[in-house]
């Protein structure tokens, strides 16, 4: 299992755009990600207890979908829901 401190930075919701990491963070997340994707039985848990909310801005059942079945598959439990706006032009 990966720990960088750009990880640490993401675990603790600092994240909020792509361009809040520097290159070094951006490489090792990446390099997370590919770990995450060659040995998923080592991240079965890695959200196991944790609740996680999805807002979506736009109605997208593939994007939603995609999410909601990641966090499954690290043990998690989540929430999804659209933005008021998004539920207003439907």
């Amino acid at each position: 299992m990966i720990a960088a401190p750009a990880i640490l930075k993401i675990a603790h919701g600092d994240l909020t755009t792509d361009l809040d990491l520097t290159a070094d963070e951006l490489f090792a997340l990446l390099d997370l990600a590919s770990d995450v994707k060659h040995s998923p039985e080592i991240y079965r848990s890695a959200l196991a207890g944790k609740s996680i909310a999805l807002l979506f801005e736009k109605p997208s059942l593939r994007t939603r979908m995609t999410f909601e079945l990641a966090i499954q598959q690290l043990g998690g439990s989540r929430f999804s829901t659209m933005a008021p706006s998004a539920r207003a032009s439907r």
